[in-house]
């Protein structure tokens, strides 16, 4: 967005880059790598927008207006804030409710709104670590059907009450299960779809939590 913004402005104004470059103190190369996509931000933004008479805000895309005076368009973290909500991202990887998927770190490709009232009264306390994680398989049917999307708590990571739905990593691979501890060490590993799904033991060093599954929606993106 900077680059054709740049040179949007040059235009309107008759100025070449060399000018812009001697007007900001930097080089022409450093204009020309703006423009063309080169470089995709720099520092200097303000002053480059002030010799191109815009704003910073303009040049990045944040408002369509040029003038001096213009109101940045609000993100939607800002619309958020305003509606006393929060943006949830939402992980590209599955977690797997059968017998286990390969998972590598998660690329965030869309954010959710979530009001602050009620992830508070699911006892949330730390919004920026909450994670919309999708998922497949049966094996906890009735309580997490396939495709549900979980609410993940990343801030929750001590397993100390019995019976609680956990994302959790056991050799890689990702799964969405109830954990119990055993009384030797280690945990028991729960499927509430139990007719097809055996619990079984892994050892604790084995397991790292992903975090508490707060709720499980029926939507999909």
């Amino acid at each position: 967005m900077i680059g054709p913004r740049i040179q949007e402005r040059l235009t309107q104004l008759g100025m070449s880059q060399s000018e812009l470059a001697r007007r900001a103190g930097l080089t022409q190369s450093a204009i020309n790598g703006l423009i063309r996509g080169a470089a995709r931000g720099t520092k200097h933004l303000h002053v480059i927008a002030r010799e191109l008479q815009t704003t910073p805000a303009y040049l990045a895309g944040e408002t369509e207006d040029p003038n001096l005076d213009a109101t940045p368009r609000p993100t939607s973290a800002d619309i958020a804030n305003q509606l006393d909500s929060v943006l949830v991202p939402v992980a590209s990887e599955e977690f797997t409710l059968g017998g286990g998927g390969e998972v590598e770190e998660s690329a965030i490709v869309d954010h959710v709104p979530f009001a602050r009232k009620w992830l508070r009264d699911h006892g949330v306390t730390r919004f920026d670590q909450l994670l919309l994680v999708p998922t497949s398989g049966d094996s906890m049917v009735p309580t997490i059907s396939d495709g549900d999307m979980l609410l993940v708590d990343r801030a929750r990571v001590e397993v100390r009450q019995p019976d609680l739905v956990w994302c959790f990593l056991v050799a890689g691979q990702g799964l969405v299960k109830r954990l119990r501890r055993e009384p030797k060490g280690g945990f028991s590993v729960v499927s509430d779809n139990a007719a097809i799904y055996a619990p079984y033991s892994v050892a604790e060093d084995d397991v790292t939590i992903v975090g508490q599954v707060i709720s499980a929606l029926k939507w999909r993106l």
